[in-house]
């Protein structure tokens, strides 16, 4: 039964390492020249014959942008998280309700927000960082002020900019809005 077990997690790593790698347009050959594991041994893990190391998995990891976790989490339990009410963090102050589903998300490098503001109410300038925010109006209108300019964006538009820019968000009508930030 053991040895099952380790078989079926060597091919879920392969299975996974093949479908990150194909997902990101790279071939072996380009997995392996951003690592130093060679093409055979890469050929290997995703065939599931060859079990690799623990650093191996780190490099190979890395490369491709994802996390170790991810590659060798449990094969029969995944990490599937279906967020209750009362695990959100709400934020509220001067009419910006925050809801943070970020406490029980396993990647850290992603934050997901419902934001819910009234009209006229805006956040106080977010700091910023090296990555990427993307804001889409589920209801409502907001103008965001990003560095020296105003975009305004309506029910059903997105944003998309870099998180390194001061921005500061406005409700111009009450407004719902999905905020996600990605870490890099």
């Amino acid at each position: 039964m053991a040895k099952e077990n380790s078989v079926k997690r060597i091919d879920a790593v392969g299975r996974r390492i093949r479908t990150l790698r194909l997902a990101r347009n790279m071939s072996i050959e380009d997995l392996s020249k951003k690592t130093s594991v060679s093409s055979v041994t890469i050929s290997n893990i995703e065939k599931g014959v060859y079990s690799p190391k623990l650093s191996t998995v780190i490099e190979i990891a890395k490369a491709l942008g994802t996390t170790i976790t991810f590659l060798v989490e449990d094969v029969d339990h995944p990490h599937i998280f279906k967020i209750e009410k009362n695990k959100q963090r709400l934020v509220s102050a001067d009419g910006v309700t925050l809801h943070d589903f970020g406490p029980v998300m396993m990647d850290k490098r992603v934050s997901i927000y419902l934001m819910e503001m009234d009209q006229g109410m805006k956040t106080s300038q977010h700091d910023s960082f090296d990555g990427n925010e993307f804001v889409h109006v589920l209801s409502g209108r907001i103008s965001v002020d990003i560095e020296d300019r105003n975009i305004p964006v309506d029910e059903g538009e997105s944003l998309y900019f870099h998180g390194s820019y001061h921005h500061i968000l406005k409700a111009d009508k009450k407004s719902k809005i999905i905020f996600v930030s990605i870490y890099t």
